[in-house]
């Protein structure tokens, strides 16, 4: 059996497209479909790309707790080709802040309002391109 490897953004990819009203993500009681994860995830990109110039390979950091925004901004990473670095929201901000400089990242994704002298977005902000 021949089998091509996919990046994980072209599996993404093709779920929104054969599976747009299925569910894709649970978190306790509320949900999001494999279409509204597609327009918020490329709407997040779209943004990362414009407003923080984030190309294939750079370093995107996200700290965000448990939630269907946390899952978006991934996806949004991995459609943009960039690295995810991950920030756990409980860590001391001297952590946070050395793991950024560190990994060298470029944008923060966050549902917090503290500040790690980067430029951040807040991915409980965005909306879908269709609204």
């Amino acid at each position: 059996m021949n089998v091509t490897p996919k990046v994980v953004s072209q599996l993404i990819i093709e779920s929104c497209s054969n599976f747009p009203r299925k569910k894709a993500c649970i978190l306790d009681e509320t949900f999001i479909t494999y279409s509204e994860l597609f327009d918020l995830a490329t709407a997040l990109a779209s943004i990362m790309i414009r407003e923080a110039n984030i190309r294939q390979g750079d370093v995107v950091a996200q700290c965000a707790h448990r939630s269907i925004h946390m899952i978006v901004g991934m996806v949004a990473i991995q459609l943009c080709g960039a690295i995810y670095c991950p920030l756990h929201p409980e860590e001391p901000l001297s952590r946070k802040k050395y793991i950024v400089e560190n990994v060298n990242a470029k944008v923060l994704l966050t549902t917090c309002s503290e500040s790690l002298q980067i430029k951040a977005l807040r991915i409980d902000e965005i909306k879908s391109v269709a609204n």
